[in-house]
């Protein structure tokens, strides 16, 4: 299981456009893209567009646990991600 990281949106972009600037998320490395996940809302992005986060810290084990479990609950019970809310 990769870690989460903490991350702040730094500039608004159409790739990211469920977040805006300002925004604090969390950041997961994957093959081929970067999952932004705000405990409502996620997005995949590809690795180049990563100059739009600007990473704060990253979490421990403890918190990463945490965040995944929630993060995969929501993928497994196929909630539909919406800007707004998320929906069974």
């Amino acid at each position: 299981m990769a870690n989460w990281w903490k991350c702040e949106i730094i500039k608004d972009s159409i790739v990211i456009s469920p977040f805006i600037k300002g925004d604090i998320v969390l950041a997961k490395n994957g093959k081929e893209f970067i999952t932004l996940f705000d405990g409502r809302r996620k997005v995949n992005i590809l690795k180049i567009d990563v100059t739009n986060l600007k990473p704060l810290r990253r979490l421990n084990s403890k918190e990463t646990a945490l965040i995944e479990r929630d993060y995969q609950s929501k993928r497994a019970s196929k909630v539909i991600w919406d800007s707004n809310i998320a929906v069974r």
